[in-house]
């Protein structure tokens, strides 16, 4: 089963608190499940002001799965590359996960 989550920000961006780490828990049991392929989308988010972000990703592999990271533009989490990862990933999916 191919699952895409997809999330405003995600770990290392402790920022948010709680959300995050359950999240990146809950990512990291799913991946662990015999047939599960998994995909995570989010944007580079690190705080509130658009100048807080993860300096340096734009993809990385936690355990057995990959997470995307695509440059907020402004607001929580506008991005226009995040659309464009989503519209390639969401065919790929069979669960989508927000």
């Amino acid at each position: 089963m191919n699952i895409l989550h997809v999330t405003p920000s995600y770990y290392p961006a402790t920022y948010w608190g709680c959300p995050i780490v359950s999240v990146y828990y809950l990512n990291d049991s799913l991946a662990r499940i015999s047939g599960v392929k998994l995909k995570v989308l989010t944007t580079d988010m690190a705080g509130p002001k658009n100048s807080d972000r993860l300096s340096g990703i734009e993809k990385k592999s936690y355990f057995s799965y990959e997470v995307i990271f695509s440059r907020r533009l402004m607001g929580a989490s506008v991005s226009a590359g995040l659309i464009k990862e989503l519209l390639h990933w969401i065919r790929w999916a069979d669960v989508v996960q927000r």
